[in-house]
């Protein structure tokens, strides 16, 4: 059994928001650029026919400041921050286990997109198209299941992703829940 001692750094770190590398990589040109400018460093024209002062152009350099200091904040708020090995050992459970929880329910890949082949003459051969079976769909209610499945699990979804953006944020598709997604119905013929 794992105490969480005051503020723990795994309790603090499940619930945190944690950014996409794009979401920081985007902060971190912002934060940068507006350093530039308000030290007066000059800056590459779009159109690279030169360099020009961006500075001197400003008619309110203490709002890009403010502004700064803003995308300041949200960089840190959102920086994932180096884990305790007991921590990331505890986190790496609550994200098991609420993958174990949200996958229960989770529709399939055959129930969310269920397809039927259908023959079709191109150039005067037959070939076989595959195609999404609306009716089936219909028939299984599965855009309603699945809108339900999302509105029960989603704070289950959304702290299992801040969790994994923590664990590895170097990692684009390690948030992507799709690929917990059963190929076909539980409990049917596989």
């Amino acid at each position: 059994m794992i105490i969480l001692k005051r503020e723990s750094t795994a309790r603090v770190e499940s619930s945190r928001e944690v950014f996409t590398p794009d979401a920081l990589r985007q902060l971190k040109h912002e934060v940068n650029w507006r350093k530039k400018v308000l030290d007066g460093q000059d800056q590459k024209s779009h159109e690279g026919t030169g360099t020009f002062r961006v500075r001197d152009r400003l008619q309110d350099p203490g709002e890009m400041r403010k502004e700064m200091k803003q995308y300041e904040k949200d960089l840190e708020r959102g920086t994932p921050v180096k884990l305790s090995s007991e921590s990331r050992n505890a986190l790496w459970k609550k994200a098991k286990r609420l993958k174990d929880e949200f996958r229960v329910g989770m529709l399939s890949q055959d129930e969310m997109h269920p397809v039927k082949h259908r023959e079709i003459v191109e150039n005067g051969v037959i070939k076989t198209a595959v195609v999404v079976d609306k009716d089936k769909m219909s028939e299984n209610k599965s855009v309603e299941r699945n809108v339900a499945w999302c509105k029960k699990n989603d704070d289950k979804v959304r702290e299992f992703k801040n969790i994994m953006r923590t664990l590895e944020p170097d990692h684009p598709n390690v948030t992507d829940v799709e690929r917990f997604r059963p190929k076909k119905k539980q409990g049917g013929i596989k």
